[in-house]
């Protein structure tokens, strides 16, 4: 094990920055229904950003969880505005659900490929 300064340190393998990013976009067809995330696999060592789309009206609220049940619970879910987001270290995008009480109302699913 390497040390700096006496202090042992570990030394991993850092994954090299890709050569390409995706955005994938999902939608609200239904209100309060949540909406699972399409199949797609994330690499190891890669964040996915889900954002609430800038087109979504300023009041619309997007609710992030990891269980369509989950999706329609206040105390376990993350709620985005039109603009904000979360990044997560997930393996696919289905591990994602979102709702919202308003049809139309965007998510951009980003991570670099």
């Amino acid at each position: 094990m390497a040390k700096i300064f006496g202090i042992p340190i570990s030394i991993g393998v850092v994954n090299p920055n890709l050569a390409a990013f995706t955005v994938e976009t999902a939608q609200i067809a239904v209100i309060n229904t949540p909406v699972q995330l399409p199949n797609i696999p994330i690499p190891d060592g890669v964040e996915v950003t889900i954002r609430s789309a800038l087109t979504n009206a300023f009041s619309t609220l997007i609710f992030v969880a990891n269980s369509s049940l989950n999706a329609l619970d206040p105390l376990k879910r993350v709620q985005l505005r039109p603009g904000t987001g979360v990044e997560l270290k997930i393996n696919n995008t289905n591990l994602v659900w979102i709702s919202s009480a308003v049809v139309g109302a965007k998510v951009e699913i980003i991570f670099e490929s």
